[in-house]
């Protein structure tokens, strides 16, 4: 027979009560119409194509329709700020993404009471990776803020070497972005995806100025920014854009092989503490045997 401490057996009641409440409430929720226009509705619709996602998005869209009116006008915003970043992640408004945070947590919770009733772990365990699975979706959204920047500076340059080409031919801004976007061999590059959304804003009216002012807010790379800067001003002091792109191409290149030298440079100076480390660990391997030898002599 299994006899556990006080404390875990309240640790089991309260994580299985905590997850009755949790599913109750969310059954008693009013369901408010998913996102359905903008990027944040394109992406909501592509992850629903996910069969682990389309179970949990009702309930996710429940409980983040209570949540987000109490997070505050500040909070609202620098979530949805990173999500913006993120390119819309799972279409996730800013009160999803704390219920899905909440909601890992509880699922955590409630399998790691289990684990500990069945198996006599520490509670301690239990709550440390609650709070881990916590802090994972947002973990997640800069994890992939940062993995689109790296992308959209690194695909910059020829994706204006084509953009030259094209209006080099007779075609405008448009139609060139628009060859770029449907011949591209990654329709899910980051830099792609931004510019098939520039040419939908387009299509509906938006200013082209307002557009790219958008992309650079979306993607906002030193890179890009410029760039968008660039297009304006050409336009606006009529400018040969071909020109002025190819110009801005040559700068990115430059830009990007500094980067990488700085980043070859910090590379060596973060290397010096684990050669250290294997130096000492190869040292004491050699080392070791002759002193233990010499005092078992003496």
């Amino acid at each position: 027979m299994i006899v556990l401490p006080m404390t875990y057996v309240l640790l089991l009641a309260a994580c299985f009560a905590s997850a009755a409440l949790f599913a109750h409430a969310l059954l008693a929720l009013p369901l408010p119409l998913e996102p359905r226009l903008g990027i944040r509705g394109l992406k909501r619709a592509q992850a629903r194509r996910s069969r682990l996602f389309a179970s949990v998005e009702p309930a996710l869209r429940a409980l983040g329709a209570q949540l987000e009116p109490r997070l505050g006008d500040g909070a609202r915003a620098r979530i949805d700020r990173r999500l913006t970043l993120a390119g819309d992640w799972l279409g996730l408004l800013p009160g999803e993404l704390v219920a899905l945070s909440l909601s890992s947590a509880l699922a955590v919770l409630v399998g790691g009471g289990a684990y500990v009733f069945l198996a006599e772990r520490r509670a301690t365990l239990v709550l440390v990776a609650a709070l881990l699975f916590a802090l994972l979706p947002a973990s997640r959204l800069s994890s992939i803020a940062e993995e689109r920047r790296r992308a959209v500076d690194h695909g910059l340059p020829p994706l204006i070497d084509v953009l030259v080409l094209g209006l080099s031919a007779g075609l405008d801004l448009p139609a060139a972005l628009r060859q770029v976007v449907d011949k591209s061999p990654s329709p899910s590059h980051p830099l792609i995806e931004e510019l098939g959304f520039l040419l939908h804003e387009l299509s509906l009216g938006k200013t082209r100025s307002m557009a790219l002012e958008q992309l650079a807010e979306r993607l906002p790379t030193a890179s890009l920014r410029a760039l968008s800067h660039a297009i304006i001003q050409a336009e606006e002091h009529g400018n040969p854009l071909a020109r002025v792109l190819s110009i801005h191409a040559e700068v990115s290149r430059r830009e990007r092989s500094t980067r990488a030298e700085e980043a070859a440079a910090k590379a060596g100076v973060r290397m010096m503490l684990p050669l250290v480390m294997v130096f000492a660990a190869i040292l004491i391997l050699m080392a070791g045997p002759m002193f233990l030898s010499a005092n078992a002599s003496f």
